[in-house]
C-alpha cells in the first residue's frame, strides 16, 4: 500500500474549494489557500499579488486549482484584469508547481466548449463562446505545454446546499418558496455535478493517479425549465411560475452557451465513477434546505 496522497487547495474559501478542503481533511494531508474569505489555518495567497514561491509545496503530492475569477460578463467587461488573474497568476503559480514536482489538478469549465449544441467531448478544438471559456483554455494549453502529468477537469454546473453561498438550486428553491416568477433562458440545456460528487471525483483522480482532460457532469442534460419542475414537484408545488425568454432579453455583455452538454464516456470508463442523477440531486438538496 502506498502512502495517501496530499493535497494544496487553491482557492480554499470559495464553494468549491471549501466543499473539497472540508472533505479531504478528514483522510489525508490537506492545505488550503484564501484570498479574500480567511479561514482557521488556511494561507493567504493572491494570484496577483503573491509569491507561489512562498507556498508550502514540500511533500504536495497534488494542487487543486479553483482561484478564477467566473462572472462571465467581468470577463468580457474587463478582460485584461481577468487575463492577468484567470491566466497569468494561474500560469506563474503552474510554473512553481512544475519546479517542485508538483501535479496539477486544474477545475475548468464546459465554459471551453462553443455550447451551441453540446455533445462535446474533450477533444473538441472549436473556440469557446465567451471570454471566460476562453481564459480557461488558454490555462489548459499552457498546462499541456508544460506538464507531463497533470489533470484537468471541466466541470459542468456544479450544484448542492452551501449554508454560507446562494446557488442555483438554492436561487430556485427561494424563488419557489416565496412564490415568486422565475425567469428563464428558453431552451437553454445543461447538466449539473453535484458538490458531493465534485469531491469524490477529485478523490478518485488522486487515488487512481488519472491524467489528461475529463468531462465531469451527470449523464443527464436537462433544461433550467424542468430544473425547476422538478424540484417544485418534490416540494409539492404545482403549476411553478415560470417565464421564458429569448436569452437577448437578459442583456448580457458576453454571449451564453444554450447548450453546452458534454460526454463523459472518457472518464466513467476511466473511474468506474457513477454520478448521482439530477433527481438525487434535487433530493439531497431538499434534504438540507
Amino acid at each position: 500500500m502506498g502512502s495517501k496522497p496530499s493535497f494544496l487547495i487553491i482557492g480554499a474559501s470559495g464553494y468549491m474549494g471549501r466543499h473539497l478542503y472540508e472533505q479531504l481533511s478528514k483522510k489525508y494531508s490537506v492545505r488550503g489557500t484564501y484570498a479574500n474569505n480567511p479561514f482557521p489555518g488556511g494561507i493567504y495567497f493572491d494570484l496577483t499579488k503573491s509569491n507561489p514561491q512562498k507556498l508550502p509545496l514540500t511533500n504536495v503530492k497534488y494542487a487543486v486549482i479553483f482561484s478564477a475569477i467566473s462572472k462571465i460578463d467581468f470577463c468580457k467587461s474587463q478582460p485584461e484584469l481577468s487575463h492577468k488573474i484567470n491566466v497569468e497568476g494561474i500560469q506563474k503559480l503552474l510554473n512553481e508547481l512544475n519546479q517542485k514536482g508538483v501535479t496539477p489538478i486544474y477545475a475548468s469549465s464546459d465554459g471551453v466548449y462553443p455550447g451551441f449544441v453540446g455533445g462535446y467531448g474533450e477533444d473538441c478544438q472549436e473556440p469557446a463562446v465567451h471570454t471566460y471559456g476562453e481564459h480557461r483554455r488558454e490555462v489548459e494549453h499552457f498546462i499541456q505545454s508544460h506538464f507531463q502529468r497533470y489533470c484537468v477537469l471541466r466541470f459542468s454546473k456544479v450544484v448542492g446546499y452551501d449554508n454560507k453561498k446562494s446557488d442555483l438550486l438554492s436561487e430556485i428553491f427561494q424563488k419557489l418558496i416565496a412564490g415568486n416568477v422565475l425567469k428563464l433562458v428558453e431552451n437553454q440545456m445543461f447538466q449539473v455535478v453535484s458538490l458531493s460528487d465534485m469531491v469524490a471525483v477529485i478523490e478518485k483522480v488522486a487515488q487512481k493517479k488519472m491524467e489528461g482532460i475529463f468531462n465531469i457532469a451527470t449523464p443527464e442534460t436537462v433544461s433550467r425549465k424542468e430544473l425547476v419542475r422538478r424540484m417544485a414537484g418534490l416540494m409539492d408545488i404545482e403549476n411553478p411560475a415560470i417565464q421564458e425568454f429569448p436569452v437577448s432579453y437578459f442583456n448580457f455583455l458576453d454571449k451564453r452557451a444554450i447548450n453546452p452538454s458534454m460526454k463523459i464516456d472518457r472518464f466513467l470508463s476511466s473511474s468506474g465513477f457513477r454520478f448521482q442523477s439530477v433527481d438525487e440531486i434535487l433530493r439531497d438538496f431538499l434534504k438540507e434546505a
